[in-house]
């Protein structure tokens, strides 16, 4: 996948319910927000970029390198399994396309592929509408932003978290109610499942450990003995690493000041 990290960066961070624009510098967990727009509830992209930019408008903020993390809603992430006899990119391209067209039953026309493309072994996709990166440049041309690059929440926390990982520990990206589950074999990503996140379900000691034994059933694996989690926990017991005696937060510098959903977005390219 993209890495995305920059020694001084900008970093916009595009939830369903906000958006914004942090500046931060490398090694360093504060960070400053330049413009933020805030709905009170869910809303399209187009909303959300319009509400941004009468945000931007008076924010001096013309003329920047910047790195958008989107919500992972706005994109299709999925595991692809290369053919035994692939032995190129294109091979592995084209895999990637038959399994959208079998999981989504639509054409991959109208939408951008990125991967990390593998020819040996079952790799992460992910694709992005055009209208949605189109909406993006847009915005990036109106205040003549660098864009670097756009790339969806679990794989900006995966860029910047998955060589932390403890051995077969299995990874959690988590956004409001929705919880992107990275499940680890041999130290490679096997598989990404979304999870609802039920209200008080971070409280509760056994719901985690639940969800990851219903994975592993699913996939026929060994539950894990270890979970690494980061990203806007909403509920989660305020100012603690551990969320349960096998489950602990990678971004632990940020709890207290990861704010929005928005600002979590952003936050997630920053390294503390």
């Amino acid at each position: 996948m993209l890495k995305l990290f920059s020694s001084s960066s900008f970093f916009l961070g595009i939830a369903p319910d906000g958006a914004a624009l942090l500046r931060a510098e490398s090694g360093r967990a504060a960070s400053t927000v330049l413009a933020e727009y805030q709905a009170e509830s869910a809303q399209s992209l187009p909303a959300l970029l319009d509400g941004l930019r009468t945000k931007l408008a008076n924010a001096g903020v013309m003329r920047m390198p910047v790195t958008i993390i989107l919500a992972d809603q706005w994109t299709r992430m999925f595991m692809v399994t290369p053919p035994q006899n692939a032995s190129s990119l294109d091979d592995c391209r084209a895999a990637a396309m038959r399994r959208f067209q079998d999981l989504y039953g639509e054409s991959p026309n109208g939408w951008q592929m990125h991967a990390d493309w593998d020819a040996q072994h079952p790799f992460l996709a992910c694709a992005m509408p055009d209208s949605v990166l189109s909406s993006l440049k847009q915005l990036a041309a109106e205040f003549r932003w660098t864009l670097l690059t756009v790339v969806p929440q679990f794989i900006a926390a995966w860029n910047r978290w998955h060589k932390e990982l403890d051995g077969n520990a299995w990874f959690g990206v988590a956004l409001g109610n929705r919880l992107n589950l990275g499940v680890i074999e041999h130290g490679r990503l096997r598989a990404v499942n979304a999870i609802q996140v039920a209200d008080g379900a971070w409280k509760d000691a056994q719901w985690l450990p639940a969800q990851m034994e219903r994975e592993a059933l699913r996939l026929s694996l060994a539950s894990p003995q270890q979970m690494r989690v980061c990203g806007l926990l909403n509920g989660a017991p305020a100012g603690r690493a551990e969320i349960t005696p096998t489950c602990q937060r990678l971004d632990a510098a940020q709890i207290d000041t990861t704010g929005t959903a928005a600002m979590a977005l952003a936050r997630t390219g920053i390294r503390a």
